[in-house]
């Protein structure tokens, strides 16, 4: 109980985090990250059901705070209306608010995901 009130109190924070600014330069490719959770199992179930849903996401862990975190990942989306389309449907269609990482090519070191 303690973790679904914890998780309905960052949703509706998440909500009302305005987009960020973005830069007048087109991306060089944009990935949409689905959810981000602490539990290892609960990444897996996530992404168990982005496959069943004809998905292609993948995992990746990143550590912030000492934590280790399991994100869930779409892309990499070359083509900016795609990856709208993409984020809308999860959106409208999931319990996931997903958001999009931009990367940009004079800032962006990280070569695109091999799919």
């Amino acid at each position: 109980k303690i973790i679904e009130l914890a998780d309905k109190v960052n949703r509706e924070l998440t909500d009302q985090i305005p987009e960020p600014h973005r830069p007048p330069v087109t991306p060089y490719f944009i990935e949409i990250q689905v959810a981000s959770f602490l539990e290892n199992e609960r990444a897996q179930r996530a992404l168990k059901e982005f496959e069943e849903k004809g998905f292609r996401p993948r995992i990746e862990t990143v550590t912030l705070v000492d934590k280790l975190w399991h994100r869930i990942m779409l892309g990499p989306y070359y083509n900016l209306p795609e990856a709208e389309e993409v984020r809308d449907r999860i959106a409208h269609n999931t319990q996931f608010r997903p958001v999009f990482i931009h990367h940009y090519p004079e800032t962006s070191e990280k070569e695109p995901p091999k799919n």
